[in-house]
């Protein structure tokens, strides 16, 4: 089954390296996000989201503003999100209380959040 990922994340170079790995390892579509904003409105035009993959730290819109608000959405309480960040355990402690599934510390390397990923897509 063809699968679908929100990667929101506002350093270029980053949200490319995750959206390679994501591409080499899995069957899926990725939809690409600078900032909160554009990945809340791509959740909102995409019925079918299997797991969104956010920075904390982002303009306009971060992390967990996006998790609030992705969560506030009817068809998208359960859809996996995995947060990646440099911050802080306080906000650890916040984006789980949100409903973040899965939170990892950067430098991320890929092979490090590979299992999450591969449990939320199969």
């Amino acid at each position: 089954m063809h699968q679908h990922v929100i990667v929101a994340e506002d350093q270029t170079e980053l949200r490319q390296v995750v959206c390679l790995f994501l591409d080499q390892l899995f069957d899926v579509t990725i939809h690409q996000a600078e900032d909160g904003q554009v990945a809340l409105n791509l959740i909102k035009t995409n019925q079918h989201i299997d797991l969104v993959i956010t920075d904390l730290n982002m303009p306009n819109m971060n992390g967990l503003e996006l998790t609030r608000s992705i969560r506030s959405l009817k068809n998208h309480q359960d859809t996996p999100i995995i947060m990646l960040t440099s911050e802080d355990i306080e906000n650890r402690e916040i984006a789980l209380q949100l409903g973040v599934n899965d939170y990892f510390s950067k430098p991320m390397i890929p092979e490090d959040i590979m299992p999450a990923v591969k449990k939320y897509l199969g």
